[in-house]
């Protein structure tokens, strides 16, 4: 059954804390409490709300983020590719996929991939993780993803971790392989990626 995002709302709140009852923008630069706060409803029922906070500049700058952003996964089914977490993490699991603005050295992929292996340690139950986190880079010409599973396709890159080249780019279009995730292959991924590229 297909599980999509029904409805979503992102609010821009300035909290009013100056003395004129101003809040912050770009032109009244002292930070004031400000934030986003979005609320996104499945087709399941369930709900969920974020709050992302700022110093106040540029707040307004994250809600249009917030937006864009789900505007590309507006017709997204969140069950549409595998089931392959359900029995460690349970159902109706949700993915994101989050990118940074600052650039990285490639060499401290295993680094980055040891750090997020703990922040799953950390939230897990008797054993079975809450989150998972797959951690990479995308440069000009593919997207590599840290992996702690050896696999012929993959490439040692150090600290017991492997890199896994999902997707390639050319031509102004990513392309897959046979190992490639199934959610990876898909076009509503891959124009994620394109938008972030």
């Amino acid at each position: 059954m297909a599980l999509n995002i029904v409805s979503s709302k992102v609010s821009d709140i300035r909290v009013p804390t100056s003395d004129s009852l101003l809040g912050s923008d770009p032109f009244h630069k002292k930070p004031n409490y400000s934030c986003v706060y979005t609320t996104i409803e499945l087709s399941n029922g369930v709900s969920g709300n974020s709050v992302c906070f700022t110093s106040g500049a540029g707040n307004d700058w994250i809600a249009y983020g917030v937006k864009d952003i789900l505007k590309l996964l507006k017709k997204y089914d969140f069950n549409e590719f595998t089931d392959y977490y359900e029995k460690e993490m349970g159902t109706c699991l949700k993915k994101r996929i989050i990118s940074f603005h600052q650039l990285i050295d490639r060499d401290i992929l295993a680094d980055i991939k040891e750090k997020s292996n703990n922040i799953e340690d950390s939230f897990s139950t008797n054993n079975n993780r809450d989150i998972n986190i797959d951690t990479g880079y995308l440069t000009q010409h593919n997207i590599v993803l840290a992996s702690a599973k050896q696999m012929p396709h993959k490439v040692s890159i150090g600290k017991g971790y492997f890199g896994d080249v999902v997707l390639t780019y050319s031509n102004n279009n990513y392309y897959h392989y046979f190992k490639t995730f199934m959610d990876h292959k898909s076009d509503k991924v891959k124009d994620i990626y394109k938008k972030i590229r």
